[in-house]
């Protein structure tokens, strides 16, 4: 017996006059008008595009929340062999073609995939909720760091698939969430019915959990007097007024035991996240040299002259000594007392000054 039955203008119970999904398309069509149905956050709105271009072919669908969360979807019917095995190898690619892509062509491409900006977001939300510049600086930082929410939608779930996709989210980074979302569609005539399932939420939530305290200002600059020692809190104040100087915006981190600082200074046609600092007990606070995160805006002598700049001190130059190597794509994490000296942080500012003006 069929699990639902319907009865129309009192004819008798019987059974939807189609019973499923046709084709990819077909899923992909309902998800991209009803993004809502998309497994993201909570009562927060959301914009989709499809066929979202990138370097290894196009995203079936790329969703972006008001609060900057980025949704990859890859749709896929359980008669499609793929959906063993090659689906999630698909959709971590795409997504691995989103990370550190910059702010600019990512909203560029959404735009023209959907006939939407993502600042039209504004429209749907609060306006005193509403911080453009920091749905900005959200969105490029889940960008650059790769966090995204992985959605395998399907016809039908298969068994494999649940439990590869409960192991990925037991084994993979906080930055990443893995879930798949099972849309059971029915149509009679032009009533349709829908029953989405989501597969994996619980590990996901929990990762999404683990990583989203948000600090403020106020909670860094606090958290950096009790951690820091006199040394290393005038270094850091130091670095902040060379930010504020160079007009930079400033991204206080979501770490879920300690905040930190992130410079985006103009560069080019935008901001980039040039060094970060995060706070640490005992003094040992690190400075990132952002040098992965540079490598979309600034070019391979850009990023060899920074290295050569900042060289000059000891412990930058054993870590940066074959940065090119890897195609400058580390991000090598300097300790705060490094440039605790005078000479140490003149250097270390000095080589961004030189980077910035370049």
């Amino acid at each position: 017996m069929p699990e639902i039955l319907i009865n129309r203008d009192s004819e008798g119970w019987r059974a939807p006059s189609r019973q499923t999904v046709t084709d990819e398309a077909e899923l992909q069509r309902i998800l991209t008008s009803s993004p809502e149905l998309l497994p993201g956050p909570e009562e927060i709105p959301l914009l989709a595009a499809a066929e979202f271009p990138v370097i290894s072919g196009r995203v079936d669908i790329v969703a972006v929340a008001a609060d900057g969360t980025i949704i990859v979807v890859e749709c896929k019917l359980r008669a499609n062999p793929e959906i063993r095995r090659q689906v999630l190898g698909q959709v971590l690619a795409y997504a691995s073609a989103l990370w550190q892509m910059p702010f600019e062509q990512f909203e560029s491409s959404f735009h023209h995939r959907s006939g939407q900006s993502l600042f039209s977001l504004d429209e749907q939300v609060d306006d005193s909720l509403w911080d453009a510049d920091e749905f900005r600086r959200s969105v490029s930082s889940n960008l650059q760091s790769g966090t995204f929410r992985v959605v395998v939608a399907v016809d039908e779930i298969t068994d494999e698939l649940k439990r590869t996709i409960a192991y990925l989210n037991g084994h993979t980074t906080n930055t990443l969430e893995i879930v798949a979302l099972e849309l059971g569609y029915m149509r009679d005539g032009d009533i349709e019915i829908l029953v989405p399932t989501v597969y994996g939420e619980e590990t996901a939530a929990t990762k999404r959990e683990a990583r989203t305290r948000r600090w403020t200002e106020q909670q860094f600059w606090q958290h950096a007097s009790e951690v820091s020692s006199d040394e290393s809190l005038t270094a850091i104040k130091t670095m902040h007024e060379w930010a504020v100087r160079h007009e930079s915006s400033l991204y206080w981190g979501d770490g879920k035991k300690h905040p930190s600082m992130t410079a985006w200074a103009p560069f080019g046609d935008s901001d980039a996240p040039i060094w970060s600092c995060y706070l640490a007990d005992d003094d040992e606070t690190v400075i990132g040299m952002n040098f992965g995160w540079l490598t979309k805006r600034a070019t391979p002598d850009q990023l060899q002259r920074l290295a050569d700049d900042l060289g000059s001190i000891p412990d930058a130059a054993r870590l940066l000594g074959d940065i090119e190597t890897s195609e400058f794509t580390r991000r090598p994490s300097l300790p705060i007392a490094a440039i605790i000296p005078d000479d140490a942080m003149s250097a270390f500012l000095g080589a961004f000054d030189s980077l910035l003006s370049d």
